[in-house]
């Protein structure tokens, strides 16, 4: 009997840059037009100020309602995958379901998926970033599993140490105020040129790392030193700014970066 592939595996063959044909894998961000396609509310558009004051009956059909929307959506416009933002949605997928006796089969992600807990006061899935790897890359090796991509994440979410250079706490995106940018994913700093600092980056993996720093008067760079190892980066200078990224990882728990010598 031949095999029919279904959505997800469709779905991690394009992450995976495995030839596919027939329509691209693709998943609805938000998908707000639930009224005039189904003459439905969307789920976030509503309020629901007297939850707790429901019967848990009650709860469970308007769960089951909002999970026939996004299960419509999905269906409407051919999505892979199912993506849920909203805070009361965050229940709708937390565990496996069933619908009308039948699997439902999605991979959750997004707000409430159990898999990885955000840090207080980050309230914003767009805060947490993971890379995704690809077969026979040198810079993101290929990760098939949350344990092997949490690394990559957590040096958004924890960012490393810095010290020995001047941080910009104040530049817009900075989220905690801490001189990393995580709305941009790369540490502020400040100075004219050249700079050195140690670099401490403790949970996380540090993979390919990236700096703004303002007011730098220099040309754009070719290579960092780390550990007095040149590194490959690639960088420009955008209105008086150096922004680079370094092409590798940091392997030990600290290492001494030098940017412009």
């Amino acid at each position: 009997m031949e095999h029919r592939v279904t959505p997800r595996e469709r779905f991690i063959a394009a992450l995976e840059r495995r030839p596919l044909g027939g329509r691209v894998p693709h998943f609805e961000l938000v998908f707000f037009l639930t009224m005039e396609a189904f003459g439905k509310l969307h789920p976030s558009q509503r309020t629901y100020h007297q939850w707790e004051q429901m019967e848990e009956k009650e709860r469970r059909l308007r769960r089951r309602e909002m999970a026939d929307l996004y299960l419509a959506t999905s269906e409407k416009v051919k999505t892979s995958l199912l993506l849920t933002i909203p805070e009361e949605e965050q229940t709708l997928f937390d565990r496996h379901m069933r619908h009308n006796g039948r699997s439902i089969g999605w991979d959750r992600v997004g707000y409430g998926s159990g898999g990885v807990v955000m840090e207080p006061g980050y309230d914003n899935t767009w805060a947490c970033l993971i890379e995704m790897g690809t077969p026979g890359s040198a810079l993101a090796p290929e990760m098939k599993t949350a344990a092997e991509a949490l690394p990559r994440a957590l040096q958004y979410r924890k960012p490393a140490k810095l010290s020995g250079v001047e941080l910009v706490t104040d530049d817009p995106g900075d989220l905690n105020k801490d001189g990393f940018n995580e709305s941009e994913g790369c540490f502020v700093l400040r100075g004219a040129g050249p700079l050195e600092f140690s670099y401490e980056k403790g949970e996380g993996a540090g993979l390919a790392p990236a700096f703004k720093v303002l007011g730098w008067t220099g040309p754009a760079l070719a290579t960092v030193s780390v550990d007095g190892k040149q590194v490959p980066c690639v960088s420009a200078v955008v209105d008086g700014n150096l922004i680079l990224q370094v092409l590798g990882s940091v392997a030990g728990e600290r290492a001494k970066v030098a940017v412009g010598r």
